[in-house]
């Protein structure tokens, strides 16, 4: 059978984890609609690091992107008590970039357009009926009622883990009972270069800079709260109570809703099986990492690769899999429990 990765998903890090493997030399299939993105204002906060894995993969065009580079992040408790704000101050003295604010359809675009260039994927649109395990490996059922039987599989999203009811004992679930309003907004800035986090008596507000005097604000709120149902003027002047001394000009452009949940999948390998990504860890956007604890997956797995392909392994063998899982699985699972301690505390 000859040495080829498949993957499910139509997410960034489906073709991120597709486009990193391919520069390997491998061959890669992926299920995918493949279409661009539009409609979405919601951002991705990608970090230093990250940023570095992308141009490593020759995608410098994200890293050079106007968005202004992050350098300080300033955090602010409400007192309830004394009504007034704590503060806390985050500086990166040695590099002077904690990253930057990209917004999801643009990244997500400029990943597809490099796929779609890549001789060594090969991106398939069938529709998928049923992953099944038969004797341990994975067996797909597309459209066309044919079998399809890859020699490695790696479902990075959540929405794709459409298994038998093996695979429920791994995954721990929580509804956060929250929805994130995603806010594009034009505002003037007090400090260029800093991003901001309140945690409101209604629950975390961030401001992420972009460029100019572009802006994106992102408000996790309890799924019954008023604020929910402001129209944009209401909201407009909710939030001004808490950036007012930070910012000038304020407006909204756009805003998008999407419900907050939380899982974590116990086991990230089975047999030719690696569940990786969104699929293996979502988290809450208070601290702003989702993606990047994607992109540490899929960097782990293109080193393994690199380690035990050069030595004659193939991409199935069992060593590359448990080796993955044990780079991976303890730090997923320190960062995604640390976050939702963090989402309940605050």
């Amino acid at each position: 059978m000859q040495n080829k990765v498949t993957i499910i998903g139509s997410g960034t890090s489906a073709l991120l984890t597709a486009l990193s493997i391919s520069k390997l030399g491998l061959n890669v299939d992926i299920f995918s609609d493949a279409s661009e993105r539009q409609d979405s204002n919601l951002v991705t906060f990608l970090s230093s690091n990250s940023i570095f894995f992308l141009n490593e993969i020759g995608l410098n065009n994200i890293a050079q992107s106007e968005s202004e580079p992050i350098h300080s992040i300033e955090c602010y408790y409400e007192n309830k008590k004394s009504h007034g704000k704590t503060a806390l101050k985050f500086n990166d003295l040695q590099i002077k970039n904690f990253g930057k604010i990209i917004k999801n359809k643009y990244l997500y675009n400029s990943v597809l357009e490099q796929v779609k260039l890549d001789t060594k994927i090969n991106i398939k649109k069938s529709k998928i009926n049923s992953i099944q395990l038969d004797n341990g490996f994975v067996n797909i059922s597309i459209d066309n009622e044919k079998c399809f039987d890859p020699k490695l599989l790696i479902i990075p999203e959540k929405k794709n883990i459409i298994f038998s009811d093996f695979f429920n004992q791994y995954i721990i679930q929580k509804d956060f009972q929250q929805t994130a309003l995603s806010i594009e907004a034009k505002l003037s800035r007090v400090k260029n270069n800093t991003a901001y986090q309140f945690f409101t008596k209604d629950g975390p507000l961030a401001i992420l800079p972009m460029k100019n005097d572009s802006s994106s604000l992102v408000w996790s709120l309890n799924n019954q709260s008023k604020l929910l149902q402001y129209s944009k003027d209401q909201l407009e002047n909710e939030i001004l109570k808490y950036i007012m001394p930070f910012v000038r000009d304020f407006s909204i452009q756009s805003i998008d809703k999407y419900p907050l949940s939380f899982n974590f999948f116990k086991k990230m390998t089975y047999k030719n099986l690696i569940i990786l990504g969104e699929a293996a860890h979502t988290i809450h956007p208070l601290a702003g990492q989702g993606l990047n604890l994607s992109i540490k997956d899929i960097g782990t797995l293109v080193k393994i690769f690199k380690k035990y392909l050069t030595i004659g392994y193939d991409v199935n063998d069992e060593n590359i899999l448990k080796d993955f899982s044990n780079q991976r699985l303890s730090d997923n699972a320190i960062f995604s429990f640390s976050t939702l301690f963090m989402s309940d505390f605050f």
